[in-house]
């Protein structure tokens, strides 16, 4: 698995609702990409993340080079603060357990 991580911090006077719809509609245009795994978005106290998992690196590179040419990314990059940070890297270690979307707690029996 490759990994795409990018943390950012929104432009002051941007609706933070706004960006979120247009994420969405990111996460629905990655589903269609070769080699799309999965997306993730953080909103942390200080900055936001996020993190696209791909088959391997040339679909990371393939998706990102489709994105940026898209009417897409026209619409959301004006979000972000210049001065992000972007990782792409290969996963070395990883443990996934399925757990529901947005549940962190364990089940009570």
């Amino acid at each position: 698995m490759f990994a795409q991580i990018v943390t950012f911090t929104l432009k002051s006077g941007h609706s933070r609702d706004a960006f979120i719809k247009l994420t969405e509609e990111m996460a629905r245009w990655l589903e269609s990409q070769k080699g799309f795994v999965a997306y993730e978005l953080y909103e942390g106290a200080e900055c936001w993340m996020d993190r696209i998992a791909w088959d391997n690196q040339a679909c990371a590179e393939a998706g990102r080079e489709k994105f940026l040419a898209s009417e897409l990314s026209q619409k959301l990059l004006p979000f972000i603060e210049s001065g992000h940070r972007g990782f792409f890297g290969r996963a070395v270690v990883s443990l996934q357990p399925q757990v529901e979307q947005g549940r962190n707690e364990p089940s009570q029996s």
